[in-house]
């Protein structure tokens, strides 16, 4: 055992985070019944389970220790590299508003839950987050850095320790703060799943 076991865990961490946008998938559906839902999310994941397997393999098979951050940039310049370049791209640009939507509802229940909701606020809210993240995109060189660090300290909390710590106040609100951490099997999975967020970040 060593450091490196600990620099798995962002990439654990990173693997797992995709359960943070099922609620909004679900709540887009016209009538979110289990069985549509199933129908939405199976074939979805199992092809991104495929398609990750297949790039992930093919990768590191090739380069070893030596694979890119982007396994697209280890090759040489070629029309079907420039295409699955271009794929990436696509998949992260229609993924950010995804994202985006817990974001802007989180940040405005943090920091305004004493006022009414409003759609003007949440959209300034998620024009800074996105001029921010922009910003930092143009100043940095390699943004392999710059996604580590915000899905260490951003998807991280958000997907784990976040939830657990929610659940478990909300099941056992009526005990003192002590007895809900560690007298409850609750408690005891946000300490888990804290000290794992803690050991990506």
């Amino acid at each position: 055992i060593n450091s490196e076991l600990f620099d798995s865990f962002a990439t654990f961490s990173f693997a797992l985070a995709g359960h943070g946008i099922v609620a909004v998938v679900r709540g887009e559906l016209v009538n979110p019944t289990g069985a549509r839902f199933a129908m939405v999310a199976l074939p979805c994941m199992l092809v991104v389970t495929l398609l990750y397997a297949v790039a992930a393999v093919m990768g590191y098979l090739q380069f070893t220790n030596w694979s890119c951050a982007n396994v697209s940039e280890a090759y040489s310049d070629d029309v079907w590299v420039f295409v699955g370049q271009i794929g990436v791209v696509l998949c992260i640009t229609g993924g950010h508003p995804v994202n985006m939507f817990p974001l802007k509802i989180a940040v405005d229940k943090l920091l305004f839950f004493h006022r009414k909701e409003s759609n003007i606020r949440r959209s300034i809210i998620s024009a800074a987050c996105v001029l921010s993240a922009g910003a930092v995109a143009i100043i940095v060189d390699d943004l392999s850095d710059v996604l580590s660090l915000s899905g260490a300290v951003g998807n991280g909390p958000v997907c784990f320790s976040i939830p657990a710590i929610a659940y478990m106040n909300l099941r056992h609100a009526d005990r003192p703060l002590a007895q809900r951490v560690f007298c409850t099997w609750e408690g005891w999975v946000a300490i888990l799943l804290t000290a794992f967020v803690s050991g990506t970040i």
